[in-house]
Formats: structure tokens, sequence, C-alpha cells
């Protein structure tokens, strides 16, 4: 089992894993794209992910003090044709 799931427990019965954490790589644009969404969200929506999930702030502070220590000398407009979900 991959390290960063040590934390996964897994239910054989029912074949199901939950897992605490996971470890995702994420490039400097990414993270950005993160950061954006977070500073983009309206206050019920704040609201609403803090109650199911926890606090946005939280996760907005720990994406920007990643952001500050990346390099992102290359992060101009991006010609992503896929931006619609």
């Amino acid at each position: 089992m991959n390290s960063s799931l040590s934390d996964a427990i897994i239910d054989t019965e029912e074949a199901v894993i939950l897992m605490k954490e996971a470890t995702v790589n994420l490039n400097v644009q990414e993270v950005g794209i993160i950061i954006s969404a977070l500073q983009l969200l309206e206050l019920r929506e704040e609201r609403y992910i803090a109650r199911e999930y926890g606090s946005s702030t939280v996760l907005y502070n720990k994406f920007e003090t990643l952001m500050n220590q990346m390099d992102s000398s290359d992060t101009g407009p991006q010609d992503d044709e896929d931006a619609s979900f």
C-alpha cells in the first residue's frame, strides 16, 4: 500500500476505501486556479463549505503559503481550451 494511503481503512465486506488524507501533485497554475476559486466564493457558499467541510479561509491560507513557496515565474495566461466543466 502506498505510504500516502497509510491512514486508509479498508472494509473488505463492502470493498470501500475511506481515506483521511491524500497527496496530490499540483503545479503553480493549478494552485493559482484553486486560490482564485476560493477568492470568488460568495458568503453563502463559504458558509455551506464551513458547515460541510471546514473553513475555506484555512484552505485558502494553506494554498497561498504554498504558492509563495513555488516558482511562479511562468504564470502568465494559459491557452487551455477545456475551461468549462
